[in-house]
């Protein structure tokens, strides 16, 4: 179980996290 949470909050973390560091990137060119 602790295994899948952490495996579950890190899949989230990336889904959540992309979207934002692609906007900042964009901003950054």
């Amino acid at each position: 179980d602790r295994v899948n949470q952490l495996f579950n909050f890190g899949v989230d973390g990336v889904f959540t996290d992309y979207p934002q560091n692609l906007v900042h990137l964009q901003e950054s060119l």
